[in-house]
């Protein structure tokens, strides 16, 4: 007879942990549910987006669709371009390009190219940090015209 009274009180007290216990395990999935809700952006209307931009550019373009997967992936090495000019029954075969004095001019340029570029990018992330930190950037104009200045 206690055991009855005691019975019903326990299994009312199991499910109540039962449920705390299954509310609080589920709680880092919530957070990461919750997570990628305001993160990953919803597939649907990502799709949405991309379909409006394709009708807005074939509306304004006319084009419906053109394929450019053959354009991609496929380089060939330059290479001399021969030619043949027939001169009633005389041949003559030469090559009208010869692409060793384009691949040397590629290859000499090349590295000052990209030095050029990589002082330019330096320049401008000093530039960024500089106007991040709230002092005025630099430039080539005001070195210039400062150091010419005459004192009166």
């Amino acid at each position: 007879m206690v055991w009855n009274f005691f019975e019903g009180a326990f299994s009312s007290l199991g499910s109540v942990v039962s449920n705390i216990w299954n509310s609080v395990k589920g709680i880092p999935g919530s957070i990461l549910d919750g997570l990628k809700w305001l993160f990953v952006p919803d597939t649907e209307h990502i799709n949405n987006s991309i379909d409006s931009l394709v009708i807005s550019f074939k509306n304004a373009f006319g084009v419906d669709s053109f394929d450019i997967s053959g354009v991609f992936g496929t380089e060939a090495e330059i290479g001399n371009q021969q030619g043949t000019i027939q001169v009633g029954s005389i041949t003559f075969t030469g090559t009208v390009f010869d692409s060793s004095f384009l691949l040397k001019a590629v290859n000499s340029f090349r590295p000052a190219i990209r030095g050029f570029i990589v002082f330019l990018l330096v320049l401008y992330n000093i530039n960024q940090f500089l106007r991040f930190i709230g002092q005025e950037g630099l430039s080539l104009g005001t070195l210039f015209t400062n150091s010419h200045k005459k004192e009166d």
